[in-house]
């Protein structure tokens, strides 16, 4: 379950471990591999707390050709 702006939710079938792009203005998610991030500083947690996992929504949106 992917939770999106609030009020959206999209079900992924894709239960390994990956992140998405999101195309605003659309009902579209697409799927990024996990190996294609590198999250490479991520802050130390809060004590008694520990990093459980990492997920990364890449926001996109469609290049207005008729302005180029």
């Amino acid at each position: 379950e992917l939770a999106i702006d609030g009020a959206k939710t999209f079900f992924d079938t894709d239960s390994s471990e990956h992140h998405h792009f999101v195309v605003d203005g659309e009902n579209t998610v697409i799927d990024i591999p996990a190996e294609a991030v590198d999250v490479a500083a991520l802050p130390e947690p809060p004590a008694g707390y520990e990093i459980a996992r990492v997920d990364v929504v890449v926001r996109l949106r469609k290049i207005d050709t008729a302005t180029q």
